[in-house]
């Protein structure tokens, strides 16, 4: 019996999922602050003398708390979480086994500290590599709704660390993957397929005052990263940066037509955008249907979609040997 993840090796007993926490340092040279990284991989993962796939994720909340808490979370929950989002088939083609480095970013923080909380823990992945047990040049950063705006925003702040860096000793990510990203401060979803549910509008609102509260108030230190606040205002050069690009969103999400403009801003400044839409879904609908119905073609469409944009980026990083 082979193990049902997206994370397996193969083959793979059914022995479930372990978590460990890794402490990274954030925050700024004078205000130095504590996160934590979980590493999740399947149980033979450790055993491995093979460095395995790895990508960094950055999980949703509506910028106010995270879906997981990884503290209390057994792992068959959070087994059913990613396989939820990323399918029942190995992401890894090869069948080496992949590792997801979960990111406890400070939510409810002003911006911007939760992407640059992304940013401390893709640099802790890239030094400590080794000890992770991953391939250290190819590590994609993924992001689900609230968290995918944090993954873009880090993704720009990392490639500024890497321009800055003169001795080249960190390298971009191969890829950055959004999953029905939450990305326009200023929606007001009128033209939401049936409508968005008010106490959730309300939510989504509170979640950007929170996270833009304090853009007029930055330190000198954090003024250079205050446009990735607002990604959507970004300009084609600074678009034009990023790498590949995969995007989806369900024509029932409250989110459709903020992420279908996003689509066109990235590819009219030549990002190389993979552009998923998904009949007859809404937000965060991936839960119900592998729970209930596991065969939906739409889900597998989500998840297959995803797992191509993932092992597209081996080959284009060499990393698939």
């Amino acid at each position: 019996m082979s193990l049902i993840s997206p994370l397996s090796r193969i083959p793979e007993p059914a022995l479930g999922l372990v978590k460990k926490r890794y402490t990274v340092m954030s925050g700024t040279k004078t205000d130095p602050v504590e996160i934590y990284l979980w590493r999740i991989a399947t149980c033979s993962a450790g055993e491995s003398p093979t460095p395995q796939l790895g990508a960094i994720w950055v999980p949703g909340g509506a910028m106010l708390q995270l879906d997981i808490d990884m503290e209390t979370a057994d792992t068959a929950f959070i087994s059913d979480y990613l396989t939820a989002k990323l399918g029942t088939e190995p992401l890894d083609a090869l069948g080496r086994g992949y590792v997801l480095l979960y990111v406890a970013y400070r939510a409810g923080r002003p911006f911007p500290e939760p992407p640059r909380d992304v940013l401390a823990a893709y640099e802790f992945a890239y030094a400590h590599a080794a000890e992770l047990g991953i391939l250290p040049h190819c590590i994609p950063i993924l992001g689900c709704s609230a968290g995918a705006n944090l993954a873009w925003a880090a993704t720009h702040m990392v490639l500024d660390r890497v321009g800055e860096d003169s001795e080249g000793g960190l390298r971009a990510p191969p890829g950055l993957m959004c999953i029905y990203p939450m990305l326009n401060p200023h929606t007001e979803w009128k033209n939401t397929v049936g409508g968005i549910v008010p106490a959730t509008a309300a939510r989504l609102r509170r979640g950007w005052e929170s996270y833009l509260g304090q853009l007029e108030t930055l330190s000198e230190e954090d003024q250079k990263y205050q446009k990735y606040a607002k990604l959507l205002e970004l300009s084609p050069k600074d678009l034009g940066k990023l790498g590949p690009m995969y995007m989806d969103v369900g024509t029932s999400d409250y989110f459709e037509e903020e992420i279908g403009g996003a689509v066109d801003t990235l590819k009219n400044a030549g990002v190389a955008v993979t552009f998923v839409v998904l009949d007859g879904v809404g937000h965060g609908f991936e839960k119900a249907l592998f729970t209930d119905d596991p065969e939906s073609p739409v889900w597998r469409k989500a998840c297959n979609e995803r797992r191509s944009f993932l092992r597209s980026l081996l080959s284009s990083e060499g990393a698939a040997t």
